[in-house]
């Protein structure tokens, strides 16, 4: 492959993922960042931005350590033995990556901790 064809390649693939995430599809954007290195991202970004960027990921760290429950403890927690997953479907989502159980809202949330669950839910 020629580096004008895949020149082209990549900025087709650029504009494919502008058009998917402006129309509110992110599953390509998502895939392409699990497989970039974050590290290197950050050189396009302002200072003001690596620092909202550091910001955003120490609160998803946050919430998933105070609102994450395993398999067998949010079924125990619920008075359910382990098989309970078409329960939790309603009011919980799964993170694979994580092997944890999330609220999907919960009375106790701030407004930035549902921020943040809405976009894990989005995003898982």
């Amino acid at each position: 492959m020629t580096e004008d064809v895949r020149q082209r390649l990549v900025d087709a693939c650029i504009e494919q993922i502008k058009k998917d995430v402006a129309d509110g599809d992110v599953e390509s954007l998502d895939e392409l960042l699990k497989i970039c290195k974050t590290k290197n991202l950050y050189a396009f970004l302002s200072d003001d931005r690596v620092e909202e960027f550091n910001k955003v990921e120490e609160e998803i760290k946050e919430f998933k350590k105070n609102w994450g429950q395993s398999h067998s403890e949010i079924c125990a927690n619920l008075g359910y033995d382990n098989d309970c997953s078409e329960i939790l479907i309603d009011d919980y989502f799964w993170i694979e990556e994580d092997q944890m159980w999330y609220n999907k809202s919960a009375s106790m949330f701030t407004d930035r901790e549902q921020e943040i669950a809405d976009m894990l839910r989005q995003y898982s």
